[in-house]
């Protein structure tokens, strides 16, 4: 055991996340800085800058980087980290996002509740925990990628999002209603699961470790962080009313009671078809003709409470 390891911690803080959300966390880390010579403190607003972040402490042995902001500033990090072969270092996170839907899998509901100094408090205490993640053809995900109607839903909130009448909170949900009444019917990506073809057309697929995305949608109510297989599930092909009816028992997460959901697990998937169709992944976007998914067992090291 090494007594004289310094275990450095560094936060970076993404100030766009939230529409700002995550700076009310500055203030706090920048006072934690100067009492503390393990602690440090940066900021970025793109993926270059926190690309630009990482490889100027590479030369620094930092053990747990926190990051602050929301779903999308956690899975780039871990994308980052994995592409550069740096697993050894522990990942944590602070919810300064509109959703913070992956952080719902790693923190409990008090932790939500408390005060920005608690939690930093807190999560800098967290055990750690080592969990899967995803590969979707050269890029990574921690919690949701998802193929259909779905992926088309994401695609307008980040619309929706940026507008200054709606609340972005509201994006997702308002993209939904907008999507459904304006969806047109078209024929399915063929699916393959563990070299199996799945039959038949589908509304959605979802396939990840996280239970939630879109603000709080319980999408995959069976999911793990950590048991080694994707939870899936496949929503059949329906009619718009049968969405609208449906909506509210899929958000609450309550699958058993919709006949039209198939539950599933597995570690590969493929999606192929004629035209290229939009995949949504952490909520970034992927548009391609071939779709591959494989998961990455106890790939990275992260912070739970």
């Amino acid at each position: 055991m090494k007594t004289n390891e310094v275990r450095n911690h560094l936060f970076i803080v993404n100030t766009r996340s939230g529409k700002g959300g995550s700076k009310q966390y500055l203030p706090l880390l920048r006072e934690l800085k100067k009492k503390r010579r393990d602690v440090f403190v940066e900021t970025t607003e793109t993926i270059e800058e926190l690309r630009e972040v990482l490889s100027s402490y590479a030369g620094i042995s930092v053990a747990r980087i926190y990051a602050v902001g929301g779903d999308g500033t956690l899975s780039c990090l871990v994308s980052e980290l994995v592409r550069r072969g740096d697993m050894r270092i522990e990942v944590a996170a602070l919810p300064g996002g509109t959703g913070n839907d992956y952080i719902r899998n790693l923190m409990p509901r008090w932790f939500f509740e408390e005060s920005p100094e608690k939690q930093i408090e807190a999560v800098m205490k967290a055990r750690v925990k080592k969990i899967d993640i995803g590969r979707i053809n050269e890029g990574y995900f921690v919690n949701i990628a998802s193929v259909g109607l779905d992926a088309d839903v994401i695609e307008k909130s980040l619309a929706f999002k940026n507008s200054k009448v709606l609340p972005p909170k509201l994006a997702y949900a308002f993209s939904a209603i907008y999507t459904v009444l304006l969806r047109k019917h078209k024929k399915s990506a063929t699916v393959y699961l563990d070299g199996q073809k799945l039959e038949g057309d589908y509304l959605l697929v979802a396939i990840g470790n996280g239970k939630f995305y879109g603000g709080g949608i319980k999408v995959l109510p069976e999911a793990e962080l950590s048991n080694g297989f994707y939870s899936i599930v496949k929503v059949k092909e329906m009619s718009n009313w049968s969405i609208l009816r449906l909506a509210k028992p899929f958000v609450e997460g309550r699958h058993k009671e919709i006949k039209e959901i198939e539950t599933l697990a597995g570690r590969h998937l493929r999606f192929v078809a004629d035209t290229k169709f939009c995949v949504q992944y952490d909520g970034e976007l992927l548009i391609s003709k071939e779709v591959e998914m494989e998961l990455l067992p106890s790939a990275i090291k992260v912070a739970v409470l």
